[in-house]
């Protein structure tokens, strides 16, 4: 008798423990889907919130030992109010013509071999920077450009 209620009391016991693991376990996958749910809603919003055209989080890439540096503006903003906003710029400004960048970053142009040429989508724009206007879709770049001479 008295093995036969050990025994019982051994299945229990054995029984409780499965149990209760089994219980551990699966609580802990509840929460860690739970878990991945809240993180990739997180993702999914940040996602949007920077594809978003009114976002103020934009990309600028840096390249060629950062010779080259394209970023976006946001859409009505000025492109080199833009380009202040994600850099450090330095300009020199002439009356009647605006404000000349002159460092991007640290890395100056020197007035007599090299300068910052801007361009818009591509093609070296044909007003400065501190008077064009970005629009939706618009890639924004600086190449640090030899001098050529006349």
């Amino acid at each position: 008798m008295k093995k036969q209620v050990i025994t019982i009391i051994s299945i229990i016991i054995l029984a409780l423990g499965v149990g209760g693991t089994v219980y551990i376990v699966s609580n802990n996958n509840i929460n860690k889907n739970n878990n991945t749910s809240a993180v990739e809603t997180d993702v999914a919003y940040q996602q949007q919130e920077q594809q978003s055209p009114d976002s103020k989080v934009n990309t600028i890439v840096f390249t060629n030992e950062g010779k080259t540096v394209t970023y976006t503006a946001n859409d009505s903003e000025n492109a080199l109010a833009a380009l202040k906003r994600q850099t450090d710029v330095q300009t020199k400004t002439f009356e009647g013509m605006g404000e000349y960048v002159t460092s991007i970053n640290g890395l100056a142009s020197d007035d007599s071999t090299n300068f910052w040429a801007f361009y818009i989508n591509g093609q070296q724009s044909e007003v400065g920077a501190g008077s064009y206007t970005a629009m939706a879709g618009d890639q924004l770049e600086w190449r640090l450009e030899a001098m050529r001479p006349l």
